[in-house]
């Protein structure tokens, strides 16, 4: 058997000579075999640790040889093994764990001179030049003819570039991956962004910009590890006219391009993203933001190119005196339960009660109580909101309507909160 991994050798000698070296680990590749003797006959079993500058490798004898295996970190990939003569310890690192093992138990037997019926020895040939070179993390493609066909990615790889290779869809050989932190899928023709991209358990970066893409699926946004490492989503110049309500799930987001899709609306619980810090909406056609939005406090707010009726220099309020109809009861109910706040989860409230409350709406006495879909009986209404308060930089294509209010959806709940709108410094 081969194990490829990292191995720092330290000689326990050292420090009773006044000496106190620290080594460095190479990579290396660790091989348990027999060495053969005159005649055909077989030798001892040997373990043979072989790397860039020898790759014929250093070999030690396992026969009544190991003092002690260390292993208690074996998940981690790591282990140590000391060696009696001489007097060394073979400290690994960055080695697969189920391998790592294997090779720890066929170690520990042929110490004790058994037999090793389930491991393959190895004839300790000198090990390949592709053996003993540490493997690649980034992949960076640009031509199709570049692109891996038979040969597959790299194990360990942790950040793939994919650019101008016309795929149509995502390789289902990216999401084995397990290493992969960075994916940069741009400018290509993928029409679809699967919805299993939650294999890729430690990815903080996604970029699918200038695809073909029509929507963003729910799936990614409720993906059980992306909710918990994703910080930079970049989906623009696509096609993409809405943005999922369970986009919130996404609660690590720090970055996020949106820019020059044809999004008209952004989800009403687009406030949410507590941790969002850099937001590109330029080139879109959104013509109001949601009340929620006041609750961002970004470091950088790209509109430039946004649609005219973003910004509300030119328009006007209409606010009615009288409500439209009367709270229904899945309202009220709402209301109960922001008031009480009570979990939103199903086994506390109804499924039905969830779903109403899942896409909540804020109004502007900023309170929680949640607005039906249908509307509410104070109505609906576009009202001017500051960027200053939002955003540290604003960009704009119009120098002007950098210092311009954009409008803003927003909700009354009650006569009292329409007080508070008309006589609270929001209306203009």
């Amino acid at each position: 058997m081969r194990l490829p991994c990292d191995v720092e050798i330290q000689n326990r000698m050292l420090p009773s000579h006044g000496m106190i070296k620290r080594g460095r680990s190479i990579r290396a590749s660790i091989v348990i075999g027999r060495r053969p003797l005159a005649g055909n006959s077989e030798g001892g079993i040997f373990l043979a640790i072989c790397t860039a500058k020898d790759r014929d490798g250093a070999k030690y004898c396992l026969k009544g040889n190991v003092v002690k295996i260390f292993g208690r970190f074996v998940q981690e990939g790591k282990a140590t093994i000391r060696i009696h003569e001489p007097a060394q310890d073979v400290c690994i690192s960055k080695a697969d764990p189920l391998q790592l093992k294997v090779l720890l138990t066929a170690v520990n037997l042929a110490h004790r001179d058994q037999d090793l019926p389930n491991v393959q020895l190895s004839s300790l040939v000198p090990a390949k030049q592709s053996q003993v070179e540490r493997p690649k993390t980034n992949v960076v493609i640009h031509r199709r003819q570049d692109y891996p066909i038979t040969t597959g990615f790299p194990q360990r790889m942790e950040f793939l570039q994919v650019n101008g290779c016309s795929l149509k869809k995502v390789d289902s050989r990216i999401l084995k991956a397990k290493h992969l932190k960075r994916l940069d899928l741009s400018s290509n023709s993928i029409c679809e962004i699967p919805g299993n991209l939650d294999q890729l358990t430690n990815l903080s970066e996604l970029n699918f910009s200038h695809n073909q893409l029509q929507y963003l699926p729910v799936g990614l946004c409720k993906s059980l590890h992306l909710v918990r490492t994703l910080q930079c989503l970049n989906i623009s110049h696509n096609h993409i006219k809405h943005l999922p309500f369970e986009l919130v799930n996404l609660a690590r987001l720090v970055r996020l391009d949106i820019s020059h899709n044809s999004l008209e609306t952004l989800p009403d619980n687009f406030g949410k993203l507590h941790h969002l810090r850099f937001l590109n909406m330029s080139g879109s056609d959104i013509k109001f933001v949601p009340s929620s939005f006041s609750k961002l406090r970004l470091e950088e707010l790209d509109l430039s190119g946004c649609d005219s009726a973003l910004f509300a220099a030119s328009r006007s309020i209409d606010i009615p005196d009288t409500p439209k109809h009367v709270p229904k009861l899945v309202e009220l109910a709402g209301r109960t339960v922001i008031t009480a706040k009570l979990p939103f989860t199903e086994g506390d409230i109804p499924v039905t009660l969830c779903f109403y409350l899942s896409p909540s709406r804020w109004h502007w006495c900023f309170q929680g109580t949640p607005i039906s879909v249908e509307g509410h009986p104070y109505g609906t209404f576009a009202v001017p909101m500051d960027l200053s308060q939002i955003a540290h930089t604003v960009t704009s294509s119009d120098f002007q309507r950098r210092a311009a209010p954009i409008l803003m959806k927003g909700y009354f709940c009650s006569y009292k909160c329409q007080v508070m709108f008309t006589g609270g410094g929001y209306a203009r």
